[in-house]
């Protein structure tokens, strides 16, 4: 499965302290050998198919599931409070575009052959 961050994902990381940084990237790598090793977990309540991964007690992070495109496009990563605010934000918001769903189809065709990418979403209804 494919991985793209966006510049949302990426800004939020480079917030978070230095050791969740890290935790980070090691449960990335925990995640493409095994997602269930990170506690990947379908989020109910979502129109999309919108997964989250531990990363330590206290972070988490968020990815929509493309299976069209077999990849996961990040979009959050922060405290676990922090997390539980955006879920239920997006829970109210579920009934219209999550992310702009068109707009990531048409990313993820232009990146066929890359693995790993940043892109920038432009999602109004996301906090910048």
């Amino acid at each position: 499965m494919r991985s793209i961050v966006t510049s949302m994902f990426r800004k939020m990381l480079a917030d978070l302290p230095e050791h969740v940084q890290k935790d980070a990237r090691v449960g990335f790598q925990k995640w493409k050998d095994d997602k269930q090793s990170v506690g990947w977990k379908k989020i109910n309540g979502m129109r999309a198919d919108v997964r989250s991964v531990e990363i330590g007690r206290s972070w988490r992070a968020l990815g929509i599931v493309s299976k069209e495109q077999n990849a996961v496009v990040w979009c959050f990563v922060g405290s676990h409070e922090t997390y539980n605010g955006f879920l239920e934000t997006r829970r109210q918001l579920s009934q219209g575009a999550w992310l702009g769903a068109s707009e990531i189809k048409e990313k993820l065709k232009a990146r066929t052959e890359k693995t790993h990418d940043i892109i920038d979403i432009n999602c109004p209804r996301c906090p910048r």
